[in-house]
C-alpha cells in the first residue's frame, strides 16, 4: 500500500517510479507462489512449510532492500538541495571558472563511476548476506553488516532528546515481520549498542515510543519473536506467559514499561541462549 501510494505521488521521480514498479511486481511473484502453495493438496506439510518459509525469507530481503534504496534516495535528495545554489555562483564568475567546472565535471563523473561500481559491490555483498540468513554460518552472533547499520540507524532514531519517528518505524515494520531478523536485531543491538547507554533494544524503544507506538509494535515484536521460538520448537508455557504478559502490558491504559521490557527481554535471553549467543544481555563483561 505504501509503495502504491509512493508511485501515485506528483512528486515522486520516474526514476524511482520504475524502482517501485519493479519491487511491486516481485512482490507479486511472491504473493502468487503462496497462492499455489496454498491450493496444494499433494504437498507434505513440512516440504509445505518449508517453501512457505522461504518465501516469507524473500518478501522481507525485497522489503529490506526497498527501504535501504529509500533511504538513498532520500539522503541524495537532500544532498543535491544543499548544492543547489553552488552551480549558479561558478556560472557568474568568468571563463576561468568555466573551464575548471568542465574539469570538475570530468572528475565528478569518474569518481560518480567509481563510486558506483563500490556501491554495486556493497549491495552485492549485503544479499549475499541476507540470502544466507541472520545465522548462515552456524553462529547468530556473525551478525551481517545489513543488521549492524540498523542497530546503530536505530540508536541515531531514538538517541538523546526528541525521536526520529519515520527511522525507528521503518525499522520496526521490517524487522518486526521475521522472527530470526527480530532477535539478530536485538541480539547485535546488545554488542553493539548496549554499552553506550546501558540499555537493550526493546529498552530504548519504550523509553522513546509514544503510547500509540509501543501498542502497536511490542504486540509485533513479541509475535516475531513466538514465532522464531515456534520454529525452534521451544515455544512452551514459559515462553507463552513471556509473550502475553508484554503484549498485555502494552495494552494498559499506563503502560508498565518495566513489564514490557523485562519480559522481551526473557524471551530474546531464551532464544539466544537456544543459538548459543554471547550477547543475550547488556552485561559483557
Amino acid at each position: 500500500t505504501k509503495l502504491e501510494a509512493k508511485l501515485n505521488d506528483e512528486k515522486t521521480t520516474q526514476a524511482e517510479k520504475d524502482q517501485i514498479q519493479k519491487v511491486l511486481k516481485d512482490l507479486q511473484e511472491q504473493e502468487e507462489k503462496l497462492e499455489e502453495l496454498k491450493k496444494s493438496t499433494d504437498m507434505e506439510p513440512n516440504e509445505a512449510y518449508k517453501q512457505a518459509k522461504e518465501i516469507n525469507k524473500k518478501l522481507n530481503e525485497l522489503l529490506m532492500q526497498n527501504q535501504k534504496t529509500a533511504k538513498e534516495n532520500e539522503d541524495a535528495g537532500k544532498k543535491n538541495t544543499g548544492n543547489t545554489n553552488e552551480p549558479a555562483a561558478k556560472t557568474n564568475t568568468g571563463n576561468t571558472n568555466k573551464t575548471t567546472k568542465s574539469e570538475d565535471t570530468g572528475k565528478t563523473q569518474k569518481n560518480n563511476k567509481a563510486q558506483g561500481a563500490t556501491t554495486q559491490g556493497a549491495t552485492q555483498q549485503n544479499t549475499a548476506a541476507r540470502n544466507t540468513g541472520v545465522i548462515a554460518d552456524g553462529s547468530i552472533d556473525n551478525f551481517p553488516l545489513e543488521i549492524r547499520n540498523t542497530a546503530k540507524d536505530f540508536f541515531d532514531a531514538t538517541d538523546g532528546c526528541g525521536t526520529d519517528n519515520k527511522k525507528m518505524e521503518n525499522i520496526l515494520n521490517t524487522y518486526a515481520q521475521n522472527g530470526e531478523l527480530m532477535l539478530g536485531l536485538a541480539l547485535c543491538w546488545n554488542e553493539d549498542q548496549a554499552a553506550k547507554n546501558h540499555e537493550t533494544f526493546i529498552e530504548a524503544f519504550t523509553d522513546d515510543a509514544s503510547h500509540g507506538q509501543k501498542k502497536n509494535y511490542v504486540e509485533k515484536i513479541a509475535n516475531a519473536l513466538a514465532e522464531e521460538a515456534r520454529q525452534l520448537g521451544i515455544y512452551d508455557k514459559k515462553f507463552i506467559a513471556y509473550k502475553n504478559a508484554a503484549i498485555e502490558a502494552a495494552n494498559k491504559t499506563v503502560i508498565p514499561e518495566k513489564d514490557i521490557n523485562k519480559n522481551i527481554n526473557a524471551m530474546v535471553a531464551i532464544l539466544g541462549d537456544k543459538f548459543g549467543s554471547k550477547f543475550t544481555t547488556t552485561n559483557l563483561a
